[in-house]
């Protein structure tokens, strides 16, 4: 059976003629207007093609392409008490290697955490090449920064919102007041996550900063659990306000998972001209990040080749990661070791 991943994209537009739905996406940046696409598509079964795209019906406004359709279908599946996972993926991704990654993550979580996920990748425009491509990747994630900040905070608003509504409403109907409709069984409304991975952290720091002007400094909390994973961003991302400093407001907890033996942010570090990487050693100051801020050492689980993809390859960090996506306090989640000098917790084999 096909797997379906929702996705939002500022890339560049594939069309067959101009009256046709897009086809496709590239690796450049959309400079026609609606500037952001939202859809959905179905991964084969193989999980290496995609058969087919669809994107948003409507009336497409300057910015957005008219998206009411997707997202009441992701939120109907909210309002089933099935959570959603809003992906940043890293470098190094095509537009349908981002949408075949985010396919595999879906049936990697679904697995092991015995539960539904519905998966929406925002896919930005990197050039999907390794070589040569660094310094051109980070120049599209900070340029997509208004697009995808608008249209992160349109999406999570409506779904939030929408969902809410539903959910009080079936709840009133609980209470007696309505009694045409029958009571609900300990019905829940699905929570929003976001999973940024690598490069992706970048581009939500970017995004972030977008939400702060978009809110005038006034950050929602839309999200339960942000997870920042071997993110290529600085070590001190959490002290300052142009980059992390605010994110902690933007949900009720924030996971950090970190690998000292990262190929690729060694490289990063070491060639790039960046600084000490966040998902290298944790943050700078580990004793000054905010309270719902959890670091996770991956040291002793990661291993392969680049020892980058940890998330994906190890059952140790996915099944750390399923507790996280559950609600398990951060104390409790186990295969856990916390080490007070570091304030950090060590997965354990």
């Amino acid at each position: 059976m096909a797997t379906e991943v929702f996705f939002g994209t500022n890339r560049n537009v594939k069309k067959r003629n101009q009256d046709q739905a897009p086809i496709g996406f590239g690796i450049e940046l959309n400079n026609k207007k609606p500037l952001l696409h939202f859809g959905k598509a179905r991964i084969s079964d193989s999980g290496k093609i995609v058969k087919e795209i669809h994107t948003s019906k409507g009336t497409s406004s300057e910015e957005l392409c008219c998206s009411q359709d997707i997202f009441s279908e992701i939120e109907d599946r909210m309002c089933r008490s099935i959570d959603t996972i809003v992906f940043f993926h890293g470098f190094y991704n095509s537009f349908e290697s981002s949408l075949i990654g985010a396919a595999e993550l879906k049936l990697l979580y679904e697995k092991e955490g015995n539960r539904e996920y519905t998966m929406i990748v925002l896919s930005w425009p990197s050039d999907g090449e390794l070589l040569f491509a660094y310094d051109d990747d980070r120049s599209d994630a900070r340029k997509s920064k208004k697009v995808l900040g608008a249209g992160l905070y349109k999406m999570s608003q409506f779904l939030i919102e929408l969902c809410w509504l539903k959910y009080s409403q079936k709840a009133i109907s609980d209470t007696g007041r309505n009694k045409s409709v029958k009571k609900q069984n300990n019905t829940k409304c699905g929570r929003l996550h976001i999973m940024a991975h690598s490069m992706g952290n970048y581009v939500l720091r970017h995004v972030l900063q977008e939400l702060c002007k978009i809110t005038g400094g006034k950050i929602p909390q839309l999200f339960d659990e942000i997870l920042l994973i071997a993110a290529d961003e600085d070590e001190d991302s959490f002290e300052h306000k142009n980059k992390f400093k605010f994110l902690p407001e933007l949900a009720k907890r924030i996971s950090v998972y970190f690998n000292q033996s990262d190929i690729p942010l060694i490289i990063s570090n070491l060639f790039m001209g960046n600084m000490d990487r966040l998902g290298s050693e944790g943050p700078r100051k580990p004793h000054k990040i905010p309270a719902n801020v959890s670091l996770i050492n991956c040291k002793n689980v990661a291993e392969g080749l680049l020892e980058h993809d940890y998330y994906k390859t190890e059952q140790e960090v996915r099944r750390d990661i399923s507790y996280v996506l559950t609600g398990w306090k951060s104390t409790d989640i186990p295969g856990r070791v916390y080490f007070p000098k570091t304030n950090s917790y060590h997965l354990i084999d």
